[in-house]
């Protein structure tokens, strides 16, 4: 496969460089004469001046199995139909699912420009930081996907989920009240079986019992969801491995806004992480014999650490998210 980018004013052409050079799969910038591209990895087309000229040439060059790179709905449309993959320099990427629609508001915006009416359509908003690190997940991800990468773990439902670059969309609640309530707490040093999905459940009745947020009611259910995906670190380890608590705060992010619509504000954050400290106290002394520094924290609800069978915490799991998640 080759990649190939439509590179008249792509703010993102470093970007997709760095990234095929890391796969080792070559890559070629086109622009017209108006503009300057030199690369120390890339081949470089430069083609005659006119409109379209470039999106013409992309198209020419592209075959089944390429990658593009384009924020031209039109030219996304031609990859397509030559079974070639596109994605929009957001990390959007096209599919024979939303190409029509993006078709259609494209027609209807250059309707409105033409219009003798006074229609004031604002420009794209300036790019930030976390646009680009927005399309790098992206695009390295599709690449991953062309290129046929295994890292990927396949879940409960069936789903091809890869921890290290996670899709939000491929989230499955069903997923994640399964594998909870199949994942022992304390790594399995408990004297009695007790699933993470059994900690959750009690955090979230906790966190209704005290009167907080729905959203904090499912946060609290939330909050080990992504355990799901790539399992728990005992604590004196995790604190050494950077780059896996830079992982599972991303994933949990991406949970939260999945299914909260946004990440936890600083007050959500410290009612979730203050409940699960609490359960934590109760979890040690109750499981493990064990006990922390203090006084015994204050609950209303007491945690309720008898076996169950998987399947019942399943569905309770489910009846609570299921109840909240209406409420957005």
């Amino acid at each position: 496969m080759r990649i190939y980018v439509d590179a008249d004013a792509c703010p993102v052409t470093r970007i997709v460089e760095d990234i095929a050079e890391k796969y080792m799969v070559p890559c070629t910038l086109l622009c017209d004469v108006n503009h300057v591209l030199r690369s120390d990895y890339s081949e470089v087309k430069i083609v005659d001046q006119g409109r379209d000229s470039v999106d013409f040439a992309l198209i020419a060059l592209l075959k089944e199995g390429d990658l593009c790179v384009t924020q031209d709905y039109g030219v996304a449309s031609l990859a397509l139909t030559k079974k070639a993959y596109a994605i929009h320099q957001s990390g959007k990427r096209y599919t024979e699912e939303n190409i029509d629609e993006l078709l259609e508001r494209r027609f209807l915006t250059q309707k409105a420009r033409r219009s003798k009416s006074k229609v004031h359509l604002k420009g794209p908003a300036k790019r930030t930081p976390e646009d680009d690190k927005r399309f790098a997940d992206a695009f390295e991800r599709l690449l991953r996907d062309t290129l046929h990468v295994k890292d990927c773990i396949t879940t409960y439902t069936g789903i091809r989920f890869d921890p290290l670059y996670p899709d939000m969309e491929l989230f499955r609640i069903e997923d994640i009240a399964h594998a909870l309530s199949l994942i022992c707490r304390g790594n399995g040093h408990v004297k009695t079986f007790y699933s993470v999905g059994q900690h959750c459940i009690a955090c979230a009745r906790e966190a209704e019992q005290r009167g907080y947020s729905n959203r904090v009611i499912l946060a609290a259910l939330l909050h080990d969801a992504s355990e799901c995906y790539m399992s728990d670190v005992p604590s004196p380890f995790k604190r050494h491995l950077s780059e896996y608590i830079k992982s599972e705060e991303r994933m949990l992010d991406l949970i939260y806004t999945r299914y909260l619509g946004s990440t936890l504000t600083p007050d959500e954050f410290e009612r979730v992480n203050s409940i699960d400290k609490t359960m934590l106290y109760y979890d040690l002394k109750e499981l493990l014999n064990d006990t922390m520094p203090g006084e015994a924290p204050d609950v209303k609800v007491e945690p309720d650490h008898r076996v169950r069978a998987f399947d019942e915490v399943e569905r309770e799991y489910l009846e609570i998210f299921y109840k909240y998640e209406q409420m957005f």
